[in-house]
């Protein structure tokens, strides 16, 4: 789920080493596909994270009462938690970079003041 953003990531790449028009670095498309990453990016990496943490919580409680569980199934799951809460701060990161992005793309820049001439 969380690789559904990789496309357009991968096109936003493709885009900003084109300057064409139509789909370059400074077309309305290359706008558009910013925003439908980030759009993405926070519904699959960020909104989620609530939810898998608590599933998580969840399962590993589930895990430490059961009785039939076996120490591969315990060992394997403690891995696949621990890569996903690495992943985490990884996410938060990116998506603030994102945002930060789109802010300078979006908001009007103030002009500089001209340095005044003696």
């Amino acid at each position: 789920m969380q690789e559904s953003t990789t496309p357009f990531g991968v096109a936003r790449w493709m885009m900003s080493l084109s300057d064409d028009k139509t789909y370059g670095k400074s077309s309305a498309l290359y706008t558009a596909n910013g925003l439908a990453w980030i759009a993405v990016f926070f519904a699959t990496r960020i909104a989620t994270i609530p939810f898998l943490l608590r599933f998580g919580w969840q399962d590993a409680r589930m895990l430490a009462r059961s009785a039939t569980v076996t120490r591969s199934d315990r060992v394997i799951f403690a891995f696949l938690l621990s890569t996903y809460l690495a992943v985490v701060p990884i996410n938060l990161f990116w998506f603030g970079k994102m945002v930060q992005g789109a802010l300078k793309l979006l908001l009007p820049r103030k002009p500089k003041p001209k340095p005044k001439s003696s």
